[in-house]
């Protein structure tokens, strides 16, 4: 009977207990309150109201830090695009510096013997001159001449591109500078019957369009590019020279366009035509420095050189020169190249 009795009073006590949660709980329900002395729903639970204005600052709050993240992922994929470029640029300058010292030392063991080649030449010329019966010698000796003044103009461009004198700044004429180089040209224009228009009246009136820069340079500049169109064309072809002003990076700049009537470049080589030695000339006695060259010097202008087929055949160089700094900026069409990075 004990052991009944003990079952019988522990089933009374937990019965008991469950009677008093009953209650206690009938009493919450009546006050408001989720359990016995705790806080009240009336005080406690939000409006749906207030509910709602959580949840839409929730999701702004979501759509912002979103946002955020997209930014800093963006910017970070251009920083790491910038420093790819820059370790480009830092390898093929180290590149570009070990070519240039083997090159100049080629250049001056070149230039020594084409130096004696040309005084041999012009003794036996002052020979031969005067025996008006041998004709024939005379025309070989022109032709050597010829062949020692381009293998001259190659020895001077291997010097450049391997060190290139400090700039003399100054404001030049434009197209004064434009005149020389056409006149330094002139045999191979006339050689080649390349004609030469402007497009610009500009072009063809000194004094109307000033640039900041290295006059020898922006020479060199010209002669490399024009001597590089007379040689992509076939016999007769022409050139078409313009300006025009343009702004970008907070810069004024004076764009010299110089068209040909050439085949243009393959699009897969614009980029090659400025890696040394790179060149689609060869046949016609190019080495592959000229373009190079120009991209050289026009940074160290300031500016920047752009190529570009033209849809009705031919190749478009633009030259971008600074203007010149004492305000003289010329009075040629303006258009803006905002974002062009020189």
């Amino acid at each position: 009977m004990e052991p009944l009795n003990a079952a019988l009073e522990e089933l009374g006590k937990r019965t008991s207990g469950i009677d008093s949660a009953r209650e206690g709980a009938m009493e919450g329900s009546r006050d408001g309150s989720l359990l016995p002395g705790g806080p009240r729903l009336s005080e406690s639970a939000l409006s749906p109201e207030q509910l709602a204005g959580l949840f839409e600052e929730f999701s702004r709050t979501t759509l912002r830090l979103q946002e955020s993240h997209r930014a800093l992922e963006a910017r970070l994929a251009s920083l790491r695009r910038e420093l790819a470029e820059k370790n480009l640029l830092l390898e093929r300058k180290k590149r570009l510096e070990s070519l240039g010292l083997m090159v100049a030392g080629a250049a001056h063991e070149i230039r020594n013997p084409l130096g004696s080649i040309s005084l041999y030449l012009d003794c036996l010329s002052e020979e031969v001159r005067g025996e008006a019966s041998r004709p024939e010698c005379l025309r070989l000796i022109r032709q050597i001449e010829e062949a020692i003044a381009h293998l001259n103009s190659i020895v001077v461009n291997m010097l450049i591109f391997a060190s290139p004198a400090k700039s003399r700044w100054e404001d030049c004429d434009l197209a004064v500078v434009v005149q020389e180089a056409l006149d330094l040209l002139k045999n191979d224009l006339d050689r080649s019957k390349t004609c030469c228009r402007f497009e610009s009246p500009e072009m063809d009136r000194p004094g109307r369009i000033w640039i900041s820069g290295d006059r020898d340079q922006v020479r060199c500049v010209l002669l490399n590019i024009l001597k590089n169109a007379v040689q992509a064309m076939e016999p007769g072809g022409a050139i078409t020279l313009g300006a025009r002003r343009a702004r970008g990076d907070g810069k004024l700049y004076h764009v010299l366009s110089i068209r040909d009537t050439g085949p243009g470049i393959p699009p897969e080589n614009l980029e090659k035509v400025f890696i040394p030695f790179f060149t689609e000339g060869k046949k016609k006695g190019g080495v592959g420095l000229g373009l190079t060259i120009v991209h050289s010097l026009m940074e160290r202008l300031g500016g920047k050189v752009e190529l570009d087929n033209l849809p009705q055949g031919g190749l478009e160089a633009r030259l971008f020169f600074l203007a010149g700094l004492n305000g003289k900026t010329g009075c040629c069409k303006e258009a803006s190249t905002e974002g062009a990075k020189p």
